[in-house]
């Protein structure tokens, strides 16, 4: 079954269109399509932009960002999932609005993404989101499914969600509560990156949240009526605590007993948790755990651990110039850093080509512009030249050779000052663009240093050899039991 869920976006309406198309979501953007509007999301958040401002209505609700989730395991097919939110779009746009359509694959379940324009590209009418309307939009997804043979949320005569359990995969019999404690605690488990990656998947599977300038965070799972403040979850759900619990699980401590002080201390050590393909984030754990390496080894109370402080500092470095080079040059993935030293090397080979072929033509020409010169330098011999039989007499070396150049040059279509013209055009046209090629050479190089550099440092990173070289911890008490260390 589909639920639908719908949000209001006030700002970065780019941002929200780029999150839907994100090509590792969408099976490298085949499952990303356009209603009256591009699926490039540049091209389409401009189109966006057009119609507002061709209707004067840029301001508060920039468009609307739908949801619609099917149950796990349900859909088997992505492209029949696809086709639903395609007729999905249609009919809750009615054709009037610029809507983009992706069904996202990288999760646990299929669900589809709608980012729609708040304005008509009609006849610039925002679209009127409320309680009513997104209970008609749900109705509009209830008869899709239902043509596809999907299951369908039941509803009552006040038109309400009356349970959520035919489609939940919580246990029989457990409290709303129970499911998004439940929901929270897989999902921060599984490594989100951040509270808002915790917002978004939660929002993905179905749920709401509710936030932004308000005192409590609020949670209100698919089918429930009424929001739950996170604090009646208990002190591990309050807003403060799910950020401070998903900043813990980037990095686990390990704490050991100081002997001498008789207190607990808290060591970042390099047993934190590396996130498969997060290049960034494991640059910056990294980075995080040198630096609180250098400010144990500065506590001349702590005798316990030593750290290689130059080789530290040179580390933190590196490790920044890397993050620089991945915000740079929007690097995801080691296979986003491989795919471009390899583009750098192609871009080379076809550059060098069109070189190699450039200067052969320059070799042409320049043999053209070499017999262009005899030509002119025998013409100005023949400035008293005048027909006559003594000056043909006279002349008769200089209009041989003459003619022979006109015959030479004739084989090239040089037939005229004009085209002599055209040949010098061609050598500077070859030139700028020999330098331009060998110019876009130097930046392909240099780009694939940067990349060859942050293979490197991630290389050090993955093997721990940052972390390794720049500590070195003595136990001074090897009777400490492992039963005092603790995560």
């Amino acid at each position: 079954m589909a639920y639908v869920r719908q949000k209001s976006i006030r700002s970065t309406l780019n941002k929200s269109i780029n999150y839907i198309v994100n090509p590792k979501k969408t099976d490298d953007n085949l499952l990303v399509s356009g209603l009256n509007c591009s699926i490039n999301p540049k091209v389409a958040y401009k189109q966006m932009l057009f119609t507002k401002n061709q209707f004067s209505k840029t301001d508060k609700v920039l468009g609307h960002h739908f949801i619609q989730s099917f149950k796990p395991g349900e859909i088997q097919d992505v492209n029949i999932a696809h086709k639903i939110g395609l007729e999905f779009a249609e009919k809750l746009s009615n054709s009037n609005y610029q809507v983009i359509v992706s069904t996202h694959t990288d999760k646990g379940h299929i669900h589809n993404h709608f980012i729609m324009n708040s304005v008509s590209f009609i006849d610039g009418k925002k679209y009127d989101s409320n309680k009513k309307q997104l209970e008609n939009i749900r109705e509009i997804s209830d008869e899709i499914c239902t043509n596809y043979d999907l299951s369908i949320i039941k509803r009552n005569s006040k038109n309400k969600a009356n349970s959520y359990k035919e489609w939940s995969e919580d246990k029989k019999g457990n409290s709303w509560k129970s499911q998004i404690k439940n929901e929270i605690d897989k999902l921060i488990k599984n490594n989100v990156e951040s509270f808002e990656d915790l917002v978004n998947q939660l929002e993905e599977n179905g749920y709401e949240v509710k936030y932004k300038g308000l005192k409590n965070i609020s949670f209100k799972a698919p089918g429930q009526i009424r929001f739950t403040r996170g604090k009646t979850l208990g002190e591990d759900y309050t807003e403060e605590a799910l950020r401070e619990r998903i900043d813990k699980e980037k990095v686990r401590f390990i704490k050991y007993k100081n002997e001498d002080k008789k207190q607990w201390i808290d060591y970042d050590v390099y047993r934190f948790k590396y996130k498969k393909g997060s290049l960034a984030n494991n640059i910056e754990l990294t980075a995080l755990i040198i630096k609180n390496l250098i400010g144990i080894n500065n506590n001349t109370r702590n005798k316990k651990v030593k750290v290689n402080r130059s080789y530290s500092l040179n580390a933190l470095k590196e490790l920044e110039r890397a993050l620089q080079i991945i915000d740079k040059r929007n690097i995801e993935t080691k296979e986003d850093i491989t795919e471009n030293i390899n583009k750098c090397n192609q871009d080379n080979i076809l550059i060098n080509k069109y070189i190699d072929k450039a200067k052969t033509q320059l070799k042409d020409i320049e043999k053209i512009e070499k017999l262009i010169k005899e030509y002119e330098k025998e013409n100005e011999k023949l400035e008293d030249y005048n027909k006559s039989i003594i000056s043909r007499i006279k002349y008769k070396k200089e209009i041989k050779n003459i003619e022979d150049l006109k015959e030479s040059l004739s084989k090239y279509n040089i037939n005229n000052n004009k085209d002599a013209q055209l040949i010098k055009n061609k050598r500077e046209t070859y030139e700028e663009g020999i330098n331009t090629c060998n110019q876009k050479i130097n930046e392909n190089n240099i780009c694939k240093n940067e990349y060859l550099e942050l293979l490197s440092t991630i290389e050090k990173v993955n093997n721990k050899t940052y972390v390794e070289k720049s500590k070195e911890i003595e136990i001074i008490n090897d009777n400490i039991s492992k039963n005092e260390y603790e995560r």
